[in-house]
């Protein structure tokens, strides 16, 4: 089984894990055509077009592409219970590929738009913080620019994306208390106690915000063997994904000046000023002289 790619889906697509939507969409009409069992005369050709369609569907989804990505996470080796089925790997930045004591799995989105079409594209992947508030700006910066200008959904999803950006993006609990878990795994099989005992607290954390009938939910479970094996720890990560930290007060502040520039540009046009030109006159009823009688 491919570490990173346990079903297929992107080898089936013919597409990297790190391809974007719309490279992925691209290659499904590709492939679409190629396999279609109407086309293709080979023995598995519906097979494998069935095997695309899932692919596709699974893939498309930003929810559902960061829980097959994370996928191999759930049966990872155990170092806690002893269970053995390979050496851990580091979970590293898809982005700039170093390994992060936090590493999130964080959906940012950019829209685009002309006239009456409108594509909200999320950018997504296991982010370091810093490249996280690289995607962020970058997926907002696309949105102010070309999001706009799509009627009627061009307004509605600029708004959500921008949102959506500036509150460190969409990071499924589930996914990332998983991801939290491996990774303090991770530093327990080299030995690394302090750091494993810091990071299994944050996955803690992450697990408390899983629903109890989510499918991620067994985390918790694997969590207390691994703080009970390794202590807790009095030593805390500091937060670098924190609500209120740099991108957010950037993006914050970046509203606030486009919103006072279009405010002023307002009270400056045309429109928004008193009609110049000559005074109506006003006669002084007090100064008329009256008639002789």
């Amino acid at each position: 089984m491919n570490r990173r790619d346990p079903e297929g889906y992107y080898a089936i697509l013919g597409v990297s894990q790190h391809a974007t939507a719309t490279e992925i969409k691209a290659a499904y009409r590709t492939r679409a055509k190629e396999l279609h069992p109407d086309r293709n005369q080979a023995q598995d050709a519906s097979a494998q077009f069935r095997l695309l369609n899932k692919a596709y569907e699974v893939l498309s989804d930003p929810t559902s592409r960061a829980s097959y990505d994370t996928i191999v996470l759930e049966t990872a080796n155990d170092p806690v219970t002893g269970a053995h089925h390979s050496k851990p790997e580091s979970i590293v930045c898809s982005s700039c590929g170093k390994l992060s004591a936090q590493p999130r799995y964080a959906i940012f989105f950019a829209v685009k738009s002309f006239l009456l079409l409108t594509r909200r594209s999320p950018v997504q992947g296991i982010f370091c913080s810093a490249c996280a508030e690289k995607k962020a700006y970058r997926a907002s910066a696309v949105t102010w620019l070309l999001g706009w200008w799509g009627f009627p959904w061009g307004p509605i999803y600029s708004a959500h994306a921008i949102i959506t950006n500036m509150l460190g993006g969409k990071r499924p609990a589930d996914v990332n208390a998983r991801l939290a878990a491996y990774q303090a795994w991770y530093f327990v099989a080299v030995g690394k106690m302090n750091l494993a005992q810091a990071v299994a607290m944050d996955a803690a954390e992450l697990a408390r915000l899983v629903p109890s009938n989510s499918a991620g939910a067994e985390v918790g479970g694997t969590l207390d063997q691994l703080l009970r094996a390794t202590g807790a720890s009095t030593n805390r990560l500091k937060n670098s994904w924190r609500l209120l930290s740099r991108p957010f007060y950037v993006q914050a502040g970046s509203i606030a000046v486009i919103a006072l520039g279009i405010w002023l540009g307002y009270e400056n046009t045309p429109a928004s000023q008193p009609p110049r030109g000559p005074k109506t006159y006003v006669g002084n009823l007090s100064a008329t002289p009256r008639l002789q009688t």
